[in-house]
């Protein structure tokens, strides 16, 4: 992330002796200079640059002169030009870092004809937003840049920002990361906090765009301003607070800015409140967190994704201020000629010395009067003394490679490698340096044509990962030097030539990965996912790599990130719980990841996370309710308890009305039942057999056949049975009420008669089912007692039901007034009497159905059993009350069974002699109608 790092490529004659700030440059000649801006000395109070280093500004400076070094020693990569370089120090101040890109367009100016030109690569201030002056500084004159470090959205901005390019991704991609990173916590609802300016304001823009995407909630959004002290800090923490359930906090903040953000929360108490998730402006620094480890311990950071280079360590291990310098009596050999280095130290690094060890080196104490002097003014004044020369910079006195280094080495190389391929197009081989064409060579088509095409793998050696295939072509001489000039430039004690793939790789595994540019310029998107973790065994703290985000992938197991104390429980950072099963959200009035949850009934379902939606009748939601399924319809079973029994009293019903008809058929020659009217009697059984097999009909599952039929049985079975009982009763009542006034016989008598009379009664019973068919064809409807219920029923409204037992009501009724009216007739002739006795107990029955049928329309079940079992005791009532006296006569007392007996008159007790009179020949017609011995009509 470290920004202002600039380097500039002044591509053209360029002379090293351009006016400069010697103090504060540091310089090498060559036909084509490198320019670069870096943060080497920190912001003065009073002055631009203050006399503190920045350990990562110097060792990038280190890193720009190892790389020229080794592309000047190498035969092939530009064997025929010399790079020079041209570094300035922006003392991490935007304005000074622009002033100080002006040097480079006054050297080009001041050093080159009207044919040449410049092109620059520029590395940002330190600060994010500086970068962004320097570049549209440097490309007005036509300058192209590559920075290793700016990572700012912005800079992909071909249409401001046309002649810049970066070896870094842009921090979009890093926004993802941290996305990514967030949804595999499960997190949904964070704070952020970014510094002022261009890295951190868009880096959280961009956070929060593609968070946003991803329903991922911001809590707070804070801001750290230019120069914050600690009140400040101290306020931002404070607000963080008062949003408590969003425990995860994104820093895209500079580092001294991160910093900040620790040391205000264990000032305000809060080290265990908050879970820390940086971008790469924290990374993996160490002295970011010194001190602060209690409060930073879990934090996950993201780092570029870069390797530390071997050579690189070896270079600085060695590096002393004695030979930190080109010498030009060191002598280079380039296939047959002989090339001398540079002759220019880096007047910074002796500075970088004093400071890191505190001391003085003895050639600059030999300037002074005095072999000790004080560090710093003061009463209080601490004496150095001179530095021993066996002192050697080492990890045990803080020397970490910069994560930056390999980027700023891949900057200077892609540059070296797009001057490569520019020589060999516009310059002939004979030409054993910067040719003309090259020098006026337009700079915006080289960024375009030739640094953008720049693609090599990040092998950065004394062949630059040259191809095998090119080695044939050189000439034979300078393969034979070659391995001298190995020997010479590093030793077998340092490190020895390897292949690699199809390169000869000097210097091991130097960048590690492919280096190139998109079309925008920018570099590809890897980054290293790390956590701040305390060693189990060793009492320190340090980063630990627990996944990879590249090319839009995450590859990250949660599990290995370590918590606060030492937890691997993951943290929650959500505002709300999601809701249960069956629940919706109801937003929290300004804020877009609050809610409260509410359940829905039980019969609706979640049509989406804040909406409770109505399943409908016949339907209900699933388990999870997310949808709704058909109800299963119910109907009656035969193994259900309420089927078994009107089952039962069916098929008791069934047996005895079959035992009596065989009787009736064994015995229907007999007096008895001769006199009881055979052709009614069958008739009247065949009724109540139908009446009893309507049961069936009634519990099988409903069907439009089933359906039809139920209609037909219940109605013609009832108006079968009383019909024949109204028959019968009406000519009993006739043949009495006419033998009292003359002793002519009544018409329509007859058994025939009476046949014709019941068919009719019968038929105005099934003409009015055929209507009924006709206007309300039969099928089955879907019937909701309640929400939980769907039961499969007949197409029959139940006051279609009750109109159509209407008919059957009026046959009932008009029985019972004719049982009434022959309830004294003679002793022998009572059957009027069990008809009467018959029709009250029906009417009973039957007041006592229609209540309990309709007062239980919840319950189909009940509902069923009822009407079967109030179908079948009527039924029951007409065979026992009808048949029962004349089945024990004939089965029990055959001697009674003779005409004489049936023929036998009886008078009424306290009865008139005139009424007993007419009652004997009613007797004597009546009986002879039953034995057939009268006329038909």
């Amino acid at each position: 992330m470290d920004p202002m790092d600039v380097l500039a490529t002044l591509l053209g004659c360029l002379v090293a002796t351009a006016s400069a700030s010697v103090s504060r440059s540091v310089k090498l000649p060559g036909e084509i200079v490198l320019g670069g801006l870096f943060p080497i000395h920190e912001k003065g109070e009073h002055a631009p640059c203050s006399p503190a280093f920045y350990d990562r500004g110097l060792q990038r400076l280190e890193a720009m002169l190892f790389a020229i070094d080794r592309i000047n020693a190498d035969p092939v990569l530009l064997p025929h030009i010399r790079l020079g370089v041209n570094i300035l120090d922006t003392c991490s101040r935007d304005s000074y870092a622009l002033n100080q890109s002006l040097e480079f367009i006054r050297a080009s100016i001041n050093t080159i004809d009207t044919s040449g030109f410049e092109c620059s690569d520029g590395r940002e201030p330190r600060r994010k937003y500086a970068h962004m002056p320097v570049a549209n500084l440097l490309r007005l004159f036509g300058i192209p840049q590559i920075s290793p470090a700016s990572t700012a959205k912005t800079l992909s901005d071909k249409t401001r920002f046309d002649l810049f390019a970066r070896t870094v991704p842009p921090d979009n991609y890093q926004a993802m990361a941290l996305v990514d990173i967030l949804l595999s916590f499960n997190w949904s609802y964070v704070s952020t906090v970014s510094s002022e300016g261009s890295y951190g304001e868009d880096g959280i823009e961009a956070f929060r765009q593609a968070a946003a995407e991803r329903n991922i909630c911001i809590a707070v959004n804070e801001k750290v301003p230019h120069n914050a002290n600690d009140t400040i800090f101290n306020e931002i923490i404070q607000r963080l607070t008062r949003k408590p359930q969003a425990k995860g906090v994104i820093l895209f903040t500079r580092a001294e800015d991160a910093r900040g953000m620790l040391a205000a929360a264990r000032r305000r108490n809060q080290t265990d409140s908050f879970y820390w998730l940086a971008s790469d402006g924290w990374g993996i620094q160490q002295k970011l967190v010194e001190g602060l480890e209690d409060v930073a311990q879990g934090a996950v950071t993201l780092e570029l994704d870069s390797s530390v280079l071997k050579e690189f360590d070896l270079y600085m291990l060695n590096r002393t201020p004695d030979n930190n310098f080109r010498n030009p009596r060191d002598l280079l050999i380039v296939g047959c000629s002989v090339r001398l280095s540079s002759s220019t130290l880096n007047p910074r690094f002796e500075d970088f010395w004093e400071q890191t060890f505190q001391c003085k080196l003895p050639r600059n104490l030999e300037k002074m009067a005095v072999n000790e002097i004080p560090v710093t003014a003061g009463p209080e004044a601490k004496p150095v003394k001179p530095c021993d020369p066996s002192l050697r910079l080492s990890p045990s006195n803080g020397y970490i490679q910069d994560s930056k280094v390999q980027f700023v080495v891949a900057a200077v190389y892609a540059f070296a490698h797009a001057l490569e391929n520019l020589y060999r197009d516009v310059c002939s081989r004979k030409e054993r340096r910067v040719c003309q064409a090259m020098k006026t060579f337009d700079g915006s088509r080289f960024y375009r044509d030739y640094l953008l095409k720049v693609n090599f793998i990040g092998e950065m050696s004394l062949r630059s990962g040259f191809p095998r295939s090119k080695l044939r072509d050189l000439p034979r001489s300078e393969k034979i030097l070659l391995g001298t000039l190995r020997k010479k430039l590093f030793p077998a004690k340092e490190i020895s030539p390897q292949t690699k793939g199809d390169s000869i790789s000097v210097l091991d595994n130097m960048a590690g990965s492919e280096v190139k540019f998109d079309a925008s310029g920018d570099g590809p998107a890897r980054y290293k996912i790390m956590n701040f973790q305390k060693m189990p065994r060793i009492p320190h703290f340090e980063y630990k790599e627990v996944g990879s985000w590249a090319d839009g992938k995450l590859i990250m197991d949660p599990k290995e990130v370590v918590w606060k104390k030492g937890s691997r429980v993951f943290p929650s950072s959500v505002c709300s719980l999601p809701c249960g099963i069956g629940e919706v959200k109801y937003m929290q009035q300004g804020e877009t990841c609050c809610w409260y949850c509410y359940r829905c009934q039980q019969w609706e379902f979640l049509a989406d996370e804040f909406t409770c939606q109505d399943c409908g009748f016949g339907n209900w939601p699933h388990e999870n309710k997310t949808g709704c399924y058909a109800l299963t319809r119910q109907y009656m079973q035969w193994t259900s308890p309420f089927a078994l029994i009107p089952i039962a009293i069916s098929c008791a019903g069934i047996l005895l009305t079959l035992a009596v008809i065989a009787v009736f058929v064994r015995y229907k020659e007999t007096p008895l039942v001769r006199a009881s009217g055979r052709e009614l009697s069958f008739m009247l059984l065949a009724g109540i057999l139908i009446s009893y097999l309507n049961t069936f009909l009634l519990l099988a599952k409903p069907s439009p056949l089933f359906c039809g039929l139920q209609r037909f049985g219940i109605g013609t079975g009832f108006s079968i049975i009383y019909s024949a009982l109204l028959t019968k009763t009406n000519r009993i009542s006739r043949i009495f009420d006419s033998a009292s006034k003359s002793a002519r016989r009544p018409s329509f008598i007859s058994p025939r008669s009476q046949l014709i009379i019941t068919c009719s009664l019968i038929s105005v019973q099934l003409l009015a089912t055929v209507v009924w068919m006709i206007v309300e064809p039969p099928g089955t409807r879907d019937d909701f007692p309640d929400r939980m219920q769907a039961i499969l029923k007949c197409r029959i409204k139940d006051l279609s039901f009750l109109v159509s037992l209407v008919y059957n009501m009026m046959l009932i009724t008009t029985c019972t007034v004719y049982a009434v009216k022959t309830r004294k007739i003679p002793e022998n002739f009572n059957e009027s009497k069990f008809i009467g006795f018959t029709m009250y107990t029906t009417c009973i029955i039957w007041l006592a159905f229609v209540p309990i049928y309709f007062g239980t329309g919840n319950s189909f079940e009940i509902q069923t059993t009822t009407l079967c079992v109030a179908i079948s005791l009527s039924a029951s009532v007409c065979l026992v009350c009808l048949y029962s006296p004349k089945i024990y006569i004939i089965v029990f007392h055959p001697d009674k069974n003779v005409r004489k007996l049936t023929m036998n008159s009886a008078t009424y007790k306290k009865a008139p002699s005139s009424t007993s009179q007419a009652a004997t020949t009613a007797v004597t017609v009546l009986t002879s109608v039953n034995y057939g011995s009268c006329s038909d009509l």
